[in-house]
């Protein structure tokens, strides 16, 4: 399941984030970025991709082109290594491309 991401999730993407080799620095600007999302920002989406339990397993981010409207910029996309090779990030664009379709369609 593909869902927007929720504050309890923060743990879980950073995890992922660590997982796939991000160092300490990049991680705590990650935190940061997701702190600012969780406080309203509203120029950017994280999505969750999820295990039937509801732990994320895969993680995206968008953040809209400045100056634009209905623009958007996928700047961050993982899925977690045990949990590769399934398709799950293939449905993880997908959905990224809806979602930003469907932000894209509220600006017009």
């Amino acid at each position: 399941m593909i869902r927007l991401a929720r504050p309890n999730d923060v743990d879980e993407f950073l995890a992922i984030a660590a997982a796939i080799g991000f160092e300490p620095e990049e991680l705590e600007e990650l935190s940061h970025m997701l702190a600012a999302y969780f406080d309203g920002d509203n120029n950017s989406f994280w999505l969750a991709d999820c295990d039937d339990g509801d732990c994320p397993a895969g993680v995206a981010y968008c953040s809209s082109e400045r100056m634009t409207l209905g623009t958007w910029n996928l700047l961050f996309i993982a899925i977690h290594p045990n949990c590769q090779g399934r398709g799950r990030g293939r449905a993880l664009i997908h959905h990224v491309e809806q979602t930003a379709t469907m932000r894209g369609l509220a600006y017009s």
